[in-house]
């Protein structure tokens, strides 16, 4: 199973970004699973929404696209594989109430989630 592990931040949360990124790559080379990040935002929205396009880009080159926030890091080994399920396209921990903690989740490759990151993007109303 191939799975990409990502992560961004901007230049103004560099430092716990790059301490984190380290971590977090470090866990993929160890997993034998892809890593990339970002640095700069990838949408005229808050940074935070860059995770999406971010995610869509290399949801292609993998069966799972994982989303770690440059806040978060593994503090023990994971084995990601049993998070996936062929059931579930997404797998995110619930929020408070009723939202969701888009911190940290898998997504996986197919069409639902391709159609998923289209209706809760609207890239149409929102350019870079």
């Amino acid at each position: 199973m191939r799975i990409t592990i990502g992560t961004g931040y901007t230049k103004n949360f560099s430092l716990l970004g790059d301490y984190t990124r380290n971590i977090n790559e470090a866990f993929a080379n160890s997993h034998e699973h892809s890593f990339s990040w970002f640095s700069e935002t990838l949408d005229s929205r808050p940074a935070s929404w860059s995770k999406i396009p971010f995610a869509q880009k290399h949801l292609g080159d993998c069966d799972w696209f994982m989303w770690i926030d440059a806040d978060a890091c593994f503090v023990k080994p994971t084995k990601l594989e049993e998070f996936t399920s062929d059931k579930h396209f997404l797998v995110v921990q619930k929020g408070p109430k009723l939202s969701l903690n888009a911190g940290v989740w898998l997504i996986k490759n197919c069409e639902q989630a391709h159609d998923f990151f289209t209706e809760v993007y609207l890239p149409k109303y929102h350019t870079k």
